[in-house]
Parts: C-alpha cells; sequence; structure tokens
C-alpha cells in the first residue's frame, strides 16, 4: 500500500558545493590581504571617542581646511510643509576631517521637471557647525516654495568657513 521512496546518495554534488563554498571563502581572504590590508578602517558613529581616537592617529597630515573635501551628504530628503506649499529638506551631513570643523555651510539646490528641465534653483545657509568626525541630521530646511511640476531634484554643499583646530 505504502511504498517507501530511495534517495539517491548525493555525496558527490555535495562535495562539489562544499569545494566551491572553500574556494570562494580563500579568494575572499585573499583578497582581503592583497588590497584591503593596510587600509585604516573608518570609525563608525557607533564606535564612540575610541574608534575616532584610532581613526585620527593614523591621519598624519590633512593639509589645509577644503570643506569640498572634508564635507560630505550621506543622505538626504525632500518634503513639503503642512501646508504642502514650502519645500522641506532634511539632510544629513557628515565632516570627515579630523582636524577642521566646519560652520556656515552653504548649499545650492535644484529643481528639474519631467522634460529634465532645471525650474528652479536656490542657494541658502546651514548655520550650525560640524565639529571634527561629525555626522549630524539637520531637518526642517525651508528652501523656499516648493517648485509646481518637480519630479527630480538635487542638493550639494558649495562651500563652509573652516573653524581650525578644535578641541
Amino acid at each position: 500500500m505504502f511504498e517507501t521512496s530511495q534517495q539517491e546518495s548525493s555525496s558527490g554534488s555535495n562535495k562539489i558545493v562544499g569545494g566551491a563554498i572553500a574556494v570562494l571563502g580563500v579568494l575572499m581572504v585573499a583578497f582581503y590581504f592583497l588590497f584591503m590590508q593596510g587600509n585604516e578602517p573608518a570609525a563608525t558613529p557607533g564606535e564612540g571617542q575610541a574608534g575616532m581616537a584610532a581613526f585620527s592617529a593614523s591621519v598624519v597630515d590633512e593639509g589645509p581646511a577644503d570643506p569640498m573635501r572634508d564635507l560630505a551628504i550621506q543622505r538626504f530628503s525632500l518634503d513639503r510643509d503642512r501646508t504642502q506649499t514650502m519645500a522641506m529638506w532634511t539632510i544629513q551631513i557628515a565632516n570627515r576631517s579630523r582636524q577642521y570643523g566646519y560652520k556656515d555651510i552653504l548649499y545650492a539646490t535644484k529643481y528639474y521637471n519631467s522634460d529634465d528641465v532645471l525650474i528652479y534653483e536656490n542657494t541658502g545657509t546651514i548655520a550650525e557647525q560640524l565639529n571634527p568626525g561629525d555626522q549630524r541630521t539637520i531637518s526642517e530646511i525651508n528652501d523656499g516654495l516648493f517648485p509646481v511640476g518637480t519630479v527630480r531634484y538635487t542638493i550639494e554643499l558649495t562651500d563652509a568657513t573652516s573653524v581650525t583646530e578644535m578641541e
């Protein structure tokens, strides 16, 4: 009435899969030691002061302050205010410098329509100060009226005032 099924032994295919995984692991380790060794990992925000101290020890000389090199927008989003008329930006900025802080950060925004034609551009200043190694999310940056017909938008940092040797 009931037949017992017999499974074929698949030890040959298991050996091939295991071998492929082992080879892949060896290649990953070789890649790491050939190309990544010697590069200090960047300190993540969760590492605290210990991670920052380890990272700053690897920086010998950054040269003069350069906000375009040191400051970077990590994430950004564009929303509207409650009345749906004003463009409200939220941006996350990182200061990658371990020597210079920055304040009065200038930005430029551009808004494009469905034909990818620039319909509006604006500039503004973020008054907050970013100390060396800081990463901060700045919300509710009012960029004026939200341009009608916007389907694509950009924001970029254009300049900042350096604050040297912040300790």
